[in-house]
């Protein structure tokens, strides 16, 4: 009898050996069945002698998978093999999915929570600096007219600002 070659496998008394299917694999010489492929790993054609990692920005969530998915917007992976996405943290955001990780809010916009898609401009009266979570008030004697400021502006001779914000 001739052993089955890697990425195929037979059972006792076969007269014939079967390429592995997609999502399993074989490595060695006379398989009698092949292996699955963990989590975070794939293969995609049958008769495969090895599963690949699935690439940054995707996950595989179960044994056999033929294909990684892509992370969803407002998520990354940051790693090869990535059995799972994780949400950008407030401060951050991920505009589209398959990220790989996620980019500070610019200075001037904001993202309060966890998984943001988008960052929000800060409103007149209030400004950030980048990666903000939430925007800060002007502080007394100190203003901003417009929405998406990054600092405040001191108060001109003969006016003032008594309040914050």
């Amino acid at each position: 009898c001739a052993a089955c070659q890697p990425g195929s496998f037979s059972a006792a008394g076969a007269t014939t050996c079967f390429a592995c299917p997609a999502g399993f694999f074989s490595p060695t010489t006379g398989s009698a069945q092949c292996t699955a492929c963990a989590p975070g790993r794939f293969s995609t054609t049958p008769g495969a002698t090895s599963c690949t990692l699935c690439p940054t920005g995707t996950f595989a969530n179960r044994y056999n998978s033929t294909s990684c998915t892509n992370c969803t917007a407002g998520t990354f992976a940051i790693d090869n093999g990535s059995t799972s996405c994780l949400a950008c943290p407030a401060g951050f955001f991920s505009p589209t999915t398959g990220s790989a990780q996620c980019t500070a809010c610019a200075p001037g916009r904001f993202s309060t929570t966890p998984g943001a898609n988008t960052c929000l401009p800060c409103q007149p009266g209030n400004f950030s600096a980048a990666g903000a979570a939430t925007c800060t008030p002007c502080p007394l004697g100190r203003y901003s007219a417009s929405a998406s400021a990054t600092s405040c502006l001191a108060c001109a001779a003969g006016s003032a600002a008594n309040a914050t914000g």
